[in-house]
């Protein structure tokens, strides 16, 4: 069974039939049975935590370690340190609590060196690219920084970083799109917005489509009727 076990450990009688002997070291809580492979959720004193089908008054919660919502009918189990519910194989997966700072929360290994920018390999986890610890290779949201992924890709600092900086632009221009399309609808402002439109959206025209359809529609309608308030203004002050 590994490290951690003694003659004198508790025994414990798995569903399947087996009979464990559980690990006394917290190190060892990532714990399964042997002949089922079914995952047994210990606590940090090594006691195995009651677990239960979700049922209608848990369904919904997040689980903080796969950051996917528990269904009725999948087992979980509760953090005796925080309450946290969690489902029972993420919790015998990682040997432990998935919130950050909990007294439950498996140990931290120390973290084996890893060239800049290098490519997490796919398999049980992956390194979050925002701050490098090892996470699940499911997730799609750290639970140590709150970091969120769009995949469950395993990402480089680069990709994260450049995603990020992407999100934000398309964020910016989403605001100024909306401003301006406002200011469009005031026709003495008419040739001011086309100029300003002219300048913005046509060296953000990237950006933009990342907005999304709905602000590419408001950029060209913007665009359109500043041109056509431009169009009879001209015609307003050339006709005698």
């Amino acid at each position: 069974m590994g490290s951690g076990l003694t003659a004198d450990s508790p025994i414990i009688e798995c569903e399947c039939g087996a009979k464990i002997r559980l690990p006394k070291q917290r190190a060892n809580r990532a714990f399964r049975c042997p002949r089922c492979k079914q995952g047994i959720p210990l606590s940090a004193g090594a006691k195995v935590l009651p677990t239960k089908k979700a049922g209608p008054r848990i369904a919904g919660s997040t689980c903080p370690i796969c950051q996917t919502a528990l269904a009725g009918e999948d087992i979980a189990v509760k953090c005796p340190g925080c309450d946290q519910v969690h489902h029972s194989e993420c919790w015998s997966e990682i040997g432990g609590c998935g919130t950050y700072g909990c007294g439950e929360a498996p140990e931290l290994k120390k973290e084996e060196t890893e060239p800049e920018g290098g490519r997490a390999g796919w398999g049980d986890t992956k390194r979050c690219p925002a701050c490098r610890r090892e996470i699940k290779s499911m997730a799609l949201r750290c639970r140590f920084c709150r970091a969120e992924f769009p995949t469950v890709d395993p990402m480089t600092p680069d990709e994260y970083r450049n995603r990020s900086r992407t999100k934000d632009r398309a964020s910016t221009i989403r605001s100024v799109t909306v401003v301006l399309f406002v200011l469009s609808l005031i026709g003495l402002l008419a040739p001011l917005i086309l100029l300003l439109s002219a300048a913005i959206f046509f060296p953000q025209r990237k950006a933009l489509q990342t907005a999304g359809p709905l602000y590419v529609v408001l950029a060209c309608a913007t665009a359109g009727l500043s041109l056509v308030y431009s169009f009879l203004m001209l015609v307003f002050w050339l006709t005698p």
